[in-house]
């Protein structure tokens, strides 16, 4: 996907934008309401992580699979995403063990797969289904 955005752009600059020019504020400035358009609200963020551990994961493969989706909200602050992920542990969505490479694994219970088929199948929305895990 990398390869097709660079050709894109490429070909925007070479028509689109031919005659356009841009101060270095403004192009800072698109980029920072880029940024911020690729943050996810916390309850977004629970279901992309029970989605993501459907297969058992460490929070390192979880954030780099996060990362892939363009989810930014955990750059330069992983330690956010143990804190998720301790969270949906205690109330029983995930699970977590140690394996022999001295790295814990996390995966969705029962509990979390019900949660997550539950928000796929009604399409509700996922501040009504995830209240519980946020506020309890």
């Amino acid at each position: 996907m990398e390869d097709r955005l660079r050709k894109l752009k490429k070909s925007m600059t070479e028509t689109v934008f031919n005659g356009l020019t841009f101060t270095e504020l403004h192009k800072n400035n698109v980029k920072n309401k880029a940024a911020k358009l690729n943050l996810k609200s916390d309850d977004e963020l629970i279901l992309v992580i029970l989605q993501l551990l459907t297969q058992e994961k460490t929070g390192f493969r979880l954030n780099q699979n996060i990362r892939a989706r363009g989810i930014e909200n955990f750059d330069n602050n992983e330690g956010k995403l143990y804190m998720v992920l301790h969270r949906l542990e205690q109330k029983g969505y995930l699970q977590a063990c140690w394996k022999e490479d001295d790295n814990k694994y996390y995966q969705v219970t029962d509990k979390g797969s019900k949660l997550l088929t539950l928000a796929e199948k009604k399409r509700m929305s996922t501040k009504a289904i995830l209240k519980g895990i946020l506020e309890g």
